[in-house]
């Protein structure tokens, strides 16, 4: 690790982008849920506003994951103390990472790329068969 990304990690205020993911679904009329979906958010924790160009998620040790790719608006300027969300089915990701030979629970990372061409990662665990087994309406 260099000591500009220990330094990030250990002066708040001072990192880049943070990432983070949890699933969930919307509520609807009559106490109705949305399918699920994975949320991701991707907010800018420094002081100088980043610009996000690019978000895939990727089986940890490969390339970026096709058919998966999070919904939301790119590019977009973070000013400093902002995030955005991003979000995409759960059954969805399940499936093109199935389909690219991962079941159980494989490591997946959420990658961002900023302006300057950096990339800013989460790695999680990932429930395949899980949200396989699910209703995908």
């Amino acid at each position: 690790m260099s000591l500009r990304r220990a330094l990030e990690r250990l002066l708040p205020g001072r990192g880049g982008l943070a990432l983070s993911w949890s699933p969930g679904a919307y509520s609807g009329p009559g106490e109705e849920l949305s399918p699920l979906y994975a949320f991701f958010e991707v907010a800018n924790e420094g002081r100088e506003p980043v610009e996000l160009v690019r978000l895939y998620l990727a089986p940890e040790g490969e390339g970026p994951l096709g058919g998966a790719e999070p919904e939301g608006p790119l590019p977009l300027r973070l000013a400093p103390g902002e995030s955005a969300a991003f979000r995409v089915r759960a059954g969805r990701l399940a499936r093109a990472l199935a389909a690219s030979g991962h079941r159980g629970r494989p490591r997946v990372r959420l990658v961002a790329v900023d302006g300057r061409g950096r990339e800013h990662a989460l790695r999680f665990r990932y429930r395949v068969d899980e949200y396989l087994s699910l209703r995908d309406e």
